[in-house]
């Protein structure tokens, strides 16, 4: 799986640098992933798992994730903008409300500029890299309060 990463995303100065360097940075942090397309969802959840991190669950579309945040708590969540045409906007406020960072992951540059939220928030655009993930995460999870 290659990346890029949006130039809006974390600078390198705002995760923990001591989480970085362990081998399992994501050791316990539990990982919502909310994906349309399957195949980069799996790709997805087998990069969290190479860094120590449990996805509870994916979601393929805006209804299901709407059922599974119902249902589970996570740490953090994993994304893309546009889920067959919805928006997942509403998806990432609901979270937010319940204290739940979020990560964009969209081929779409500019459309995360668009979330008006207010937790803790970042954006990656596809392809994603393994170390900007790893980065990016570890970055929404520091700002999240206490």
């Amino acid at each position: 799986m290659t990346l890029s990463i949006s130039t809006s995303v974390l600078t390198s100065g705002e995760h923990p640098k001591t989480l970085t360097k362990r081998i399992k940075p994501l050791s316990g942090v539990r990982v919502l992933v909310v994906e349309d397309d399957i195949l980069q969802a799996l790709a997805l959840e087998t990069v969290i798992a190479d860094l120590g991190g449990c996805v509870l669950a994916n979601a393929y579309s805006f209804e299901q994730a709407m059922k599974v945040i119902k249902n589970a708590k996570f740490d953090c969540a994993v994304l893309d903008i546009n889920l067959r045409g919805t928006l997942s906007f509403a998806i990432a406020d609901l979270l937010q409300q319940r204290g739940v960072p979020v990560l964009f992951c969209t081929a779409y540059a500019n459309a995360a500029t668009a979330f008006a939220g207010r937790g803790p928030m970042a954006c990656l655009e596809k392809p994603i890299q393994k170390i900007e993930l790893r980065d990016a995460l570890l970055g929404i999870l520091k700002r999240t309060p206490s």
